[in-house]
Parts: structure tokens; C-alpha cells; sequence
């Protein structure tokens, strides 16, 4: 269980997987140890990872909003996804040397943060966590990104969606 305020929250990346698979009372037990190790807190409007950096940490938000963004030639952002509490945050980490873009937080927001080479453990095994983290499709983040980034939306404040025409900076 997550504590957020002194409240006990379902493991939201959990919930969020269990749309593919079951798990057992071990393997959710796992994932619970694996977000509660280490955990951080980001204020709206800071990256929680910044283009061109690299981590040797996943991230998963736990709680808030959250966006991948990049910055464009005249110095708008693009936002290229939204990330609600159970999305993995840089799954990209195994793809990519650098980040190519940025994650942000809208709001107030924590994540967990679940070293590479635990992940990469994980990722490993032969089990219903390993399944549900790749999805339940099977393709690799890489095939999953050029999916996403095809043609992503312009959203910034002047042509981007109503409710965030009059949002200021990230």
C-alpha cells in the first residue's frame, strides 16, 4: 500500500497493470516493495526528468499529473502524452543513452523510483509483473514510442486545447 497524507492508497502502477494480467498476493507484495524503496516528490511546473539527462532510476508517478514534453525550434512546448498515477514515466530508459525529451509535472506529484538493475531483474523473469510491464500487446517501448510520436498533437497556449490555452509555463 502507498501512504499519501496518511491514507493507504492502492499501489496505483499495480491497478494500472492488472488491465493485462492478475498477480498473486507475492507478486503484488513485490510491486508494493519495489514503489515504496524510494520515492520522491515533485512540485507542479518542474521536471521530474529533463531532456538530455539519463537516470539510473524508473520512474513511476504514484500520484499527481504529469506530461512528456518536448521543446520546440520557437520555444513552445509540445506535449506529447499525458501521465496519470500508475504510468511509467521513462520506460524509454532501456532505449535510450539520453533522454529525448522531458517529464514534467502539472501538479503536485510523487514518484517511485525502482533502480534499472531491479528493473531490468524484473524484466527478466518469466511472469505475469514482466508481462504486464512490456503490455499486453508485446511490443517493445521503442515500437510503443513510434506509435506515439507519429504525429503528435501541437498543444501550447495559443493553438492547444481549450483548457490549456490559458495554462501558464509547465
Amino acid at each position: 500500500m502507498l501512504t499519501v497524507r496518511n491514507i493507504d492508497v492502492k499501489n496505483p502502477w499495480a491497478l494500472k497493470m492488472e488491465q493485462f494480467t492478475r498477480f498473486s498476493t507475492d507478486e503484488r507484495g513485490r510491486l508494493d516493495l519495489l514503489i515504496s524503496a524510494k520515492q520522491r516528490s515533485h512540485a507542479a511546473g518542474k521536471d521530474i526528468i529533463p531532456q538530455g539527462s539519463h537516470s539510473n532510476h524508473c520512474h513511476v508517478l504514484l500520484t499527481g499529473i504529469a506530461c512528456r514534453y518536448t521543446m520546440l525550434p520557437d520555444g513552445e512546448r509540445q506535449i506529447m502524452a499525458f501521465l496519470v498515477p500508475g504510468d511509467l514515466c521513462d520506460a524509454e530508459i532501456f532505449v535510450l543513452n539520453r533522454m529525448d525529451h522531458s517529464v514534467a509535472a502539472i501538479s503536485a506529484s510523487t514518484t517511485a523510483m525502482i533502480h534499472a538493475d531491479e528493473m531490468k531483474k524484473t524484466l527478466r523473469e518469466v511472469s505475469p509483473v514482466a508481462e504486464a510491464v512490456v503490455g499486453h500487446d508485446g511490443r517493445s517501448g521503442r515500437a510503443a514510442r513510434a506509435d506515439r510520436r507519429s504525429r503528435p498533437p501541437r498543444c501550447d497556449r495559443t493553438s492547444g486545447a481549450p483548457a490549456l490555452r490559458n495554462a501558464g509555463p509547465i
